[in-house]
């Protein structure tokens, strides 16, 4: 999905820039080129080769290796005016330098990606063993590492490979490796079989992370989380609905009106009209919000929810004119932040589009939520930490070492504690916090329970302790359990010492 698409850019920028070389692959190394495809092979696989190029050509027939997109071509060369019509959809007169640095960074991402993709057209062959050999001699073989306590060589060719100022490995080769190792069940070529077939598939997904449209979503995206300070917790509808519009705007001014309409056909509704009602967008989750919660969406929903959003805006628009959007984006500019970190309200969305349009926004969507299944519909919650906590000099409660893994080590020699950010739709929403800790007495337990209200419909932070500084928690696994409305968010394992 596009949401994912960015990640693999964002983090590929980080990881590979300090690279400029790659180290030389050791041993001698003979080739075998037919039909665009060259397997690479020293001696000891001289009678494999061939068989294994056989393989290749049958599996690879009309799938295109690695190469730069060509949208990405025509973006990258009218990059000035890029700049200048997103700024536009955005509502700004001007590009500003967020726009400029993030449309820069995502046009250069895919040059980078496809640099290190091992391209399944071109292909190495080893040996296991005698990869195991080179490795545990201490050469340096791109894209591989090797664990002398295990004994296990591994094959890393994403862009968590590391840099080599930060001490990764070096960047693997471009060829994909087809490491061939002793195996009674599986033949030398059904080996090689299964490493082109997975590829094949990293290599798909690659051109699809290399298409126009999903840069120009991305940046847009961004930009409005960024610029405008969208990132309350169900600003998803809008704006990915939005960034959908803009990168199909982008790609029909600078790249061509068929990459437009494939790039629309992908959001159509015509495969989700029965997941209509189940959509429900209003209350969609921003990815960041979602990790937390215990229902995780359901990838077709989750499909059906990017082609409504997209479908949405786009009525919106035509009923509107073309400048909407950039009416909107004016409006929302308008707004004070609530501060620095949360951005500007969800409401301010709804507020934006009823000035412009004088449309109820609100009440155009409720025909996505008849049938609600979240039973957490309208909360989140999220950066749930627990640790200890005592108290200050002026006699307030102080957190001391608060984690966010399960479970969590304390002492038990000052008060337990909870903290998390949420947010509620319609406030307020019943809190109980309950901490079920050993009395002593084999599998009995003494309950301690605080309940509280969750009134926030913006991000706001909220705190619970157990305890003082002058009790002891005994020893042993203590379990918290979080409610939302009498139903069970989370419940965490707590590790007292009593040291």
């Amino acid at each position: 999905m596009i949401c994912r698409a960015v990640a693999v850019l964002a983090v590929l920028l980080c990881c590979v820039g300090a690279w400029a070389e790659q180290a030389e692959i050791p041993g001698e190394w003979k080739e075998l080129t037919r039909s665009g495809i060259t397997v690479f092979y020293q001696e000891e696989t001289k009678d494999l080769a061939p068989q294994i190029l056989d393989l290749a050509e049958k599996m690879l027939r009309g799938k295109p290796a690695v190469s730069q997109s060509p949208e990405i071509d025509r973006l990258a060369k009218n990059k000035d005016k890029v700049f200048q019509f997103v700024s536009s959809q955005l509502g700004l007169k001007e590009p500003s330098e967020l726009v400029r640095g993030a449309m820069d960074s995502l046009l250069e991402a895919p040059k980078k990606l496809a640099a290190l993709c091992p391209d399944p057209h071109r292909l190495r062959v080893w040996r296991k063993e005698t990869l195991k050999k080179l490795l545990s001699e201490g050469k340096a073989i791109p894209g591989f590492t090797y664990d002398k306590a295990s004994d296990v060589v591994t094959f890393q060719w994403n862009a968590y490979v590391g840099t080599k100022d930060k001490g990764g490995t070096p960047p693997p080769d471009t060829c994909a490796p087809i490491v061939i190792k002793d195996d009674p069940k599986k033949t030398p070529l059904d080996q090689a079989r299964e490493i082109i077939d997975e590829c094949t598939t990293q290599l798909r997904e690659v051109m699809q992370m290399m298409a126009g449209g999903v840069v120009c979503h991305e940046a847009a995206e961004g930009l409005m989380a960024y610029d405008l300070g969208l990132r309350g917790p169900f600003r998803r509808w809008f704006c990915e609905g939005a960034a959908n519009l803009i990168a199909e705007r982008c790609l029909r001014e600078f790249v061509g009106a068929k990459a437009a309409r494939d790039f629309a056909e992908v959001q159509s509704t015509k495969e989700h009209e029965s997941q209509k009602s189940q959509a429900d967008l209003i209350a969609w989750r921003a990815d960041e919000w979602e990790k937390e919660m215990p229902q995780k969406w359901v990838e077709e929903i989750q499909s059906a929810r990017y082609a409504f959003s997209t479908h949405e805006v786009r009525e919106l628009v035509k009923r509107h004119g073309p400048n909407t959007l950039p009416d909107i984006f004016k409006e929302l500019r308008k707004v004070k932040w609530t501060d620095e970190n949360e951005g500007i309200p969800d409401q301010a969305i709804y507020d934006a589009i009823k000035k412009v349009t004088g449309e109820d926004m609100k009440a155009v969507l409720a025909g996505y939520s008849k049938e609600i299944k979240d039973e957490f519909r309208g909360i989140v919650v999220g950066d749930v930490e627990v640790g200890e906590c005592g108290k200050d000099k002026e006699g307030g409660w102080q957190v001391i070492n608060p984690s966010g893994t399960s479970p969590v080590t304390v002492s038990g020699t000052k008060g337990i504690c909870v903290q998390f950010h949420y947010a509620v739709m319609n406030p307020p929403a019943a809190l109980k916090i309950e901490l079920k800790s050993p009395s002593g007495e084999e599998k009995t337990f003494i309950t301690t329970t605080h309940t509280d209200k969750l009134t926030s419909a913006n991000v706001d932070a909220l705190g619970t302790q157990f305890g003082s500084p002058t009790e002891r928690f005994a020893p042993g696994y203590h379990r918290m359990f979080i409610y939302i409305n009498d139903r069970l968010l989370k419940m965490i394992d707590i590790k007292v010492t009593g040291k």
